[in-house]
């Protein structure tokens, strides 16, 4: 039995160390596990730890993957923004098998043995300048296979590099302290491995995501994800690599300084003679750090009530002084209604009438948000919403 599941790891990496590299979060591999060039996330310090050089929001998030043959693969990453420009993430990752009964070659019962992975680590990430950031992520690993345990240390280096606000990357080496475990005696090394990683955001709300990466043990790999958000709340993914193809979804939901997200991916494994799709769900929830959202109160408004007037409030929490501002109120159907912006910080109530831009009272309905937000540096923060409900009584 432990030779089959030897196999399947083998299928599914191979290397000394891949358990680390496997993936975290739904998201990531709903997208082809092509997240080497995505910043800004949870997740993203994970997979290249310069990128939490441009981290906006704390977080914590939880996966669970059942595998072929029983196995199951778990991870939790938690992130933090410390400050403007240093930022870090704890990753931990876990194989584990069902035990399995063992027998000598006499057919004699000698005991119950499982195979097992745990490993994790810490990323860290500094910006050196609005658009380029370096990373460092020291990661450890320790794997039991029957009675033979064994255990080590690596270090991985990275860089993120914002070309403009369509397209941003980085570029990585994998094991520069390369990981070792030893097992009766013979030792493995993980491979030095080169990647880079990019994404072009043609619109605001999809964005393709590419990594190439070179190895010394299996030579190269390529990665190809997409990602759309279809409204504010619900998101549509897909992507391919050597070992699988993926798909997915992700939903979020906001609360003030708060928002909670589910994703879920469906693979198709590749290379693989046992056939066997694989699904995995994330739960993450972001909270403090750099972000921007927006209240109004009342949260119900009734305008036949005598000077009626929603006061919206901006919360904006980001590492530079704002240079420009935007906020769109629209319907839940995303029509336009009404349109308030600036420069430098807005004032701390916008009061809005329940009009449209000709003066027109708008009809009954739940109205939301889109609030555009440009610091000094250039950098956008995008953040989107319920706002209000509108009654008009008789």
């Amino acid at each position: 039995m432990v030779n089959i599941l030897l196999i399947i790891f083998i299928n599914l990496g191979g290397s000394v160390g891949y358990l680390l590299d496997y993936g975290y979060g739904a998201r990531a591999f709903s997208m082809g596990s092509a997240y080497y060039g995505i910043s800004g996330d949870v997740l993203s310090g994970a997979y290249n730890p310069a990128s939490l050089g441009f981290l906006k929001e704390n977080g914590f998030s939880a996966t669970y993957t059942p595998l072929p043959f029983d196995e199951t693969f778990t991870s939790l990453v938690f992130s933090k923004v410390v400050q403007h420009n240093l930022n870090y993430s704890i990753f931990l990752a876990g194989l584990k098998t069902q035990g399995f009964e063992g027998r000598n070659e006499y057919n004699n019962h000698t005991g119950t043995y499982w195979f097992v992975q745990y490993g994790g680590g810490a990323s860290l990430g500094r910006r050196l300048s609005s658009r380029i950031a370096l990373g460092l992520k020291l990661k450890f690993l320790y794997s039991r296979i029957r009675e033979d345990m064994a255990a080590g240390f690596g270090c991985d280096v990275g860089s993120y590099f914002i070309i403009n606000k369509y397209f941003r990357g980085g570029l990585g080496i994998k094991n520069i302290i390369p990981l070792s475990l030893s097992y009766t005696g013979e030792k493995e090394r993980a491979p030095l491995e080169f990647i880079t990683g990019w994404v072009v955001s043609p619109a605001r709300f999809f964005h393709m995501s590419f990594d190439l990466l070179y190895s010394t043990f299996y030579g190269f790999q390529t990665f190809l994800g997409a990602e759309g958000q279809v409204l504010d709340i619900f998101s549509v993914r897909g992507g391919i690599n050597s070992r699988e193809m993926t798909g997915g979804v992700g939903f979020s939901k906001d609360y003030k300084n708060y928002t909670a997200k589910i994703d879920y991916s469906y693979s198709i494994p590749r290379g693989i003679s046992l056939f066997h799709d694989i699904h995995r769900l994330s739960f993450t929830v972001n909270f403090g750090g750099y972000r921007i959202y927006a209240i109004s109160e009342p949260s119900v408004l009734n305008i036949t009530e005598e000077n009626a007037v929603a006061k919206i409030r901006l919360h904006i929490n980001i590492p530079y002084g704002v240079r420009e501002w935007k906020l769109l109120i629209k319907t839940s159907g995303g029509e336009f209604v009404r349109k308030f912006e600036g420069k430098n910080t807005p004032p701390l109530v916008l009061l809005w009438d329940a009009r449209d831009k000709n003066g027109t009272i708008v009809p009954d309905g739940t109205y939301r948000y889109e609030l555009y937000v440009i610091d000094e540096y250039g950098n956008e923060y995008v953040k989107s919403g319920k706002l209000v409900k509108i009654r008009l009584a008789l």
